[in-house]
């Protein structure tokens, strides 16, 4: 079996003069990304590795993962191609995954990654608002084939589910 989790970042302060790149979590995306942790600490997704978009909110996002995950941090790479991926993007990047990992959590940004999601569901799935997760689990065991896969299951959840 193999597992592919990815995380939208949690919600980020408004665009300045330094650019979107730039823009750091605020104070709901810092708190976002540590329930998001917590939760998938929880529910024992525990990934080999961690992919994360080098923007500043998706860089932050990743590093509140591993302390929830209590992951070393060379467990997490930083990939330029994520920024603002599409879905075609991320399929290539998913693709390249060594086989040695069995579960790889990809941190990134919409619309990108909720198209990405719903491409792998059989279903109609919500769009990934900030902080928010979807966990795929696939009978492929080679990357390759997973991006042309259907999700055998799959479990989502946002903050505002969290919460309640």
């Amino acid at each position: 079996m193999t597992r592919l989790t990815l995380v939208r970042h949690g919600h980020a302060e408004p665009e300045s003069d330094a650019g979107d790149f730039a823009r750091k979590l605020d104070a709901r995306g810092l708190s976002e990304a540590r329930q998001c942790g917590e939760r998938l600490h929880a529910l024992h997704y525990r990934p080999g590795s961690i992919l994360a978009s080098p923007a500043k909110r998706t860089q932050r996002t990743a590093l509140e993962l591993l302390t929830a995950l209590e992951l070393p941090e060379s467990s997490l790479q930083l990939e330029p191609r994520l920024y603002l991926a599409d879905r075609r993007s991320l399929r290539e990047i998913v693709a390249t995954t060594d086989a040695s990992i069995h579960h790889l959590l990809i941190v990134g940004h919409n619309p990108g990654l909720s198209d990405f999601a719903a491409e792998l569901c059989d279903e109609p799935i919500e769009a990934l608002v900030t902080g928010a997760f979807c966990s795929l689990q696939f009978d492929a065991t080679a990357w390759r084939e997973v991006v042309h896969a259907t999700a055998q299951q799959w479990h989502q959840e946002s903050p505002s589910a969290r919460r309640t």
